[in-house]
């Protein structure tokens, strides 16, 4: 993207702009000073004019018409200028990103591509020693063999590929005999076997379920859709079954609607938020970012002094008051009546603002070769969000439960990890199917969110309406299935729970999205490798507490694999963990957690496979 970045022309003048990590809110106080230095001043300009020459040259439509009406991005303009300069009987081998294969506004150009292509072959940056070093793991790019003429759609292509030994594998395959290789095998190292069923054949047909999949059942330009990132031959028909799904978020809901609220640095130059970490004491004091939650969690960390990821520690949820609020980085600004008058208004009641109702906080920013994709969590009314968060509110108690349950199941992720979505946004989000799940579901997703009193009002106007079904295990480790009057029981704080209702809650999604068992196991291996890695070496203690990860969490389990391994044998007796832990109110204290074994280990096939066996004969459709 051709992009002027003001950080990177004052840092010229200033280099420390550049060295240290300095926020644009930061630059845009720093720029006046610095450019009343006439010389620098006119470099600056010089700079400025000649960057916005370059700017309106390649986004005119008379130079680059596939590209008309989008930002200037530089790859893109080669792409069609290749496909000018190309014989009709010539070949374009080129190797390029692939944002325009999801991009919204990029149909013009997909659709020439589509016409061209013979084949496509998606490659990430994982393997990066062997690859491109000097380029960061998570990039993924495509190697693309064009035609040059566009004519009928039909090419094949071949997905999450690390290593060209794969494709050439692949291509030699014959078919017979081995299962398909997942993203990552058994010791969490990146498979590099090829196989046949990992060629897929794109004709128009194949477009048309990529069409309903991607922008909704009553999509027409289907040659032009966007272009998900399918596995396999298997993965695909998976993905046939939820392009077949009638609903979709816009037609199933009684209304709903998605902001992104506060923008990180503009609302911090017109003062209506402003940095300062720390702990507040109402929930319209609160202005989150992403890391505060993860799926199904709001109080997955708490910011220490800083706002980037490495600033955030695991929350740790059975010592938590009752009444406790997540630590923010930002809060409200001086003028609280102008903040409230520049809140989002509800479409549906204009006398209310957004942050008056419960909603479904979402990630933004995501990267589908994390352990998960899309990222929601429930939260409280009052409490806000910059954009790096996107939040759902719901006209019905109803659909924010069928939502949160819904999004935060691995189905639902699964479908945003193919469709190579990099943000989360309204547009991705009317995309997702959209179904009726079962009480039950709901009920779960009440469990896992409603963990203090901020939610008393919503469990007590739902909890006791919904009619869920006992745990589908008769593990000890799970709490009884109480739906009266909020109390600090009501929502789950121990691992192992929340790991049960969790899963449960991916297996009724599966069942009402019409998916197979052979599905859900489909999409869990093949889609989710970090996800089985760590559910590979993540134990639990006989009261539900992790007592060992693989996951790098800080405060969670032992402190490292040599303790663990001294431990892990013990048939009986306890293991204490020595910690600081700063995310309470009262500032850092010192705190012990007792480990008592027998230590566990389970099995997500199998307890996938238990809640399938419960719930398939009562929920399933037809």
């Amino acid at each position: 993207m051709l992009r002027w970045t003001d950080k990177l022309h004052l840092a010229r003048f200033d280099p420390s702009l550049a060295i240290r990590s300095t926020t644009a809110f930061e630059t845009s106080k720093r720029r006046k000073a610095l450019l009343a230095n006439p010389s620098w001043r006119q470099q600056y300009l010089a700079d400025f004019r000649s960057f916005a020459g370059m700017r309106s040259f390649l986004a005119s439509g008379q130079n680059y018409p596939l590209n008309r009406g989008n930002q200037p991005n530089l790859y893109k303009c080669f792409i069609e200028r290749s496909f000018g300069l190309a014989r009709p009987s010539g070949i374009i081998g080129l190797l390029h990103p692939g944002g325009h294969f999801t991009g919204t506004r990029d149909t013009k150009l997909r659709q020439a591509i589509y016409g061209r292509l013979a084949f496509h072959f998606h490659f990430r940056n994982s393997i990066k020693a062997r690859m491109f070093a000097d380029i960061d793991h998570h990039v993924e790019y495509s190697v693309n063999i064009y035609r040059g003429k566009a004519g009928r759609p039909d090419f094949r292509a071949v997905f999450n590929l690390f290593l060209p030994q794969t494709l050439d594998a692949c291509f030699e395959h014959d078919g017979i005999g081995d299962a398909v290789p997942a993203i990552k095998d058994e010791r969490g190292q990146r498979d590099l076997r090829g196989h046949a069923e990992r060629i897929i054949d794109v004709d128009p047909d194949t477009l048309s379920i990529f069409a309903a999949l991607m922008e909704g059942p009553d999509y027409k330009a289907v040659l032009s859709t966007r272009m998900p990132a399918p596995h396999s031959q298997k993965v695909l028909n998976v993905l046939e079954k939820l392009s077949r799904l009638p609903e979709r978020l816009a037609s199933g809901t009684q209304g709903y609607v998605v902001s992104s609220m506060w923008h990180e640095t503009g609302a911090q130059k017109s003062g209506r938020i402003r940095r300062e970490p720390g702990f507040r004491s109402r929930p319209e004091e609160v202005v989150l970012t992403g890391p505060n939650f993860f799926v199904a969690n709001p109080l997955a960390k708490s910011p220490r002094q800083g706002a980037t990821k490495a600033d955030f520690e695991p929350l740790h949820l059975e010592g938590l008051p009752e009444d406790y609020l997540p630590r923010s980085v930002y809060r409200p600004g001086d003028d609280i009546e102008s903040y409230r008058q520049d809140l989002p208004v509800i479409p549906w009641d204009e006398g209310t603002r957004h942050t008056d109702y419960y909603r479904v906080f979402l990630r933004r920013r995501v990267n589908a070769t994390n352990e998960r994709t899309l990222i929601p969590a429930l939260y409280p009314p009052g409490i806000a969000h910059v954009d790096a968060v996107e939040s759902a509110a719901f006209a019905s108690d109803a659909d924010l439960l069928t939502a949160s349950a819904l999004w935060s199941s691995l189905p639902m992720d699964f479908q945003i990890k193919v469709s190579g979505f990099t943000h989360v946004k309204e547009t991705t989000l009317n995309a997702l199917p959209w179904v009726t799940l079962p009480d039950t579901a709901r009920f779960r997703a009440l469990q896992l969110c409603c963990l203090t009193s901020w939610y008393r009002e919503l469990w007590n106007r739902n909890a006791s309406r919904l009619e869920p079904d006992p745990w589908t295990s008769d593990d000890v480790r799970l709490p009884d299935v109480d739906s009266g009057e909020w109390s600090r029981i009501s929502g789950l704080r121990t691992d192992y729970a929340r790991r049960q209702a969790e899963l449960e809650i991916d297996v009724l999604v599966a069942v009402t999205l019409g998916l197979t068992f052979e599905d859900l196991v489909q999409v869990y291996r093949m889609m989710f490798p970090v996800l089985e890695g760590y559910d590979r070496d993540t134990w639990y203690d006989r009261n539900g507490r992790i007592v060992w990860t693989c996951r790098s969490s800080g405060t969670v389990g032992l402190a490292n694999r040599k303790e663990w391994d001294r431990v892990r044998g013990m048939a009986e007796g306890r293991v204490a963990r020595h910690f600081s832990y700063g995310a309470l109110p009262g500032g850092p204290v010192a705190c012990t957690t007792l480990y008592e074994a027998p230590f566990t280990l389970p099995d997500r096939i199998r307890d996938y496979r238990r809640a399938w066996e419960v719930f398939y004969p009562k929920f399933a459709k037809g």
